[in-house]
């Protein structure tokens, strides 16, 4: 037994094609069964065949609200021709879902006929189907090569990412020179191209070395709190056993005016501000460890959801600016955990 789900507009539709009996129509003996070279197909497959039932196939708007328990199953007898004839319930649903039924198996084109010993001969088929919620949504596993094939080019994504960051120069030698940072991040993929745009916050650090900027001295222990935002593009190289590289660049340099404060101890008033930009360059490596087909039957929604784990290494420098001058100079390399995730839309 052969088992295929797919999805309908407003409904799942389960297709179960059962144990098949073969009649050799020419014998003396019609109900001899027999083992055949090549079973009655469906013109593209059961994948078509399904496309086909989940297009003609109507049920009444009250069944989609509220399905009935239990299954219905058709029959139907496929000529040498290929031809569907002898179209029949031989379990019941309900009368107006069967009545769909037959609507739909009426519509059906030739059949590939069944063939044994290099000749045409009839074969009976029969499927059971059933009918759950239109409202529910549920998920199932898929391969990379029907997500490659089925899914638009276009999606989106984002990645939760945390580490540690190693900072040199002045930023080094005035705070902490190794803190943990962590950052979210959103992005729009094409192919393997990847465009980002996130955030990333280090840890708090205090002041190790007092110094002055625009003449106001920054004391030991001031509070340095910045947040520093971001646009990547980068393209992902697929390596093997589901492993991928993402080299990167990442500008952030002029682009936004993202605020750095220094604070006395213990004070909320923030004592100075500018502007920390930078611009880094790194790679990613990930490895896909999940992919599920979801589908939500209410807004006729199929998409691909991929997970993936791995690390992310960059290299930036750093500038510290007040009324348009350099304070500080340095530069700082991080090494992060990255686990994400892309979601890609079903091709109609």
């Amino acid at each position: 037994m052969k088992n295929s789900i797919f999805s309908k507009k407003t409904l799942l539709l389960i297709f179960s094609f059962c144990s098949i009996l073969v009649l050799n129509t020419v014998s003396a003996q019609p109900d001899t069964i027999f083992i055949v070279d090549k079973q009655a197909r469906f013109p593209g497959g059961d994948r078509e065949f399904a496309r086909f039932w989940s297009k003609e196939f109507k049920i009444p708007y009250k069944y989609r609200i509220k399905p009935p328990l239990g299954e219905g199953k058709v029959h139907f007898l496929v000529a040498k021709s290929g031809e569907v004839k002898n179209i029949r319930i031989s379990q019941s649903l309900r009368p107006e879902i069967d009545d769909a039924a037959l609507a739909a198996a009426r519509k059906m084109p030739k059949w590939e006929p069944a063939i044994r010993r290099g000749q045409a001969i009839e074969m009976e088929y029969e499927f059971s189907f059933f009918v759950l919620n239109e409202t529910q949504e549920t998920g199932f596993r898929a391969s990379r090569a029907e997500r490659d094939s089925f899914a638009r080019k276009f999606g989106w994504g984002g990645s939760l990412w945390a580490g540690t960051m190693i900072f040199t120069n002045d930023f080094g030698a005035y705070f902490n020179p190794l803190r943990v940072v962590f950052g979210l991040e959103y992005s729009c993929v094409f192919r393997n191209w990847e465009a980002s745009f996130g955030f990333d916050a280090f840890a708090f650090s205090k002041v190790k070395k007092p110094f002055e900027i625009d003449g106001i001295p920054v004391l030991k222990d001031y509070r340095f709190d910045p947040v520093h935002v971001y646009f990547s593009i980068g393209h992902w190289f697929d390596l093997k056993n589901r492993w991928k590289i993402c080299p990167y660049f990442a500008p952030t340099i002029n682009i936004f005016d993202v605020k750095y404060k220094l604070k006395p101890k213990g004070d909320s008033e923030t004592l100075v501000s500018g502007s920390f930009s930078s611009g880094s360059l790194g790679f990613r490596l990930g490895k896909e460890i999940s992919l599920r087909r979801r589908e939500h039957f209410r807004k006729s929604i199929v998409r691909y959801e991929t997970d993936h784990i791995g690390l992310r290494f960059c290299f930036n420098p750093q500038f510290l600016n007040s009324k348009n001058t350099t304070q500080l100079r340095g530069s700082a390399i991080t090494l992060a955990f990255n686990y994400g995730g892309w979601v890609q839309r079903k091709m109609k």
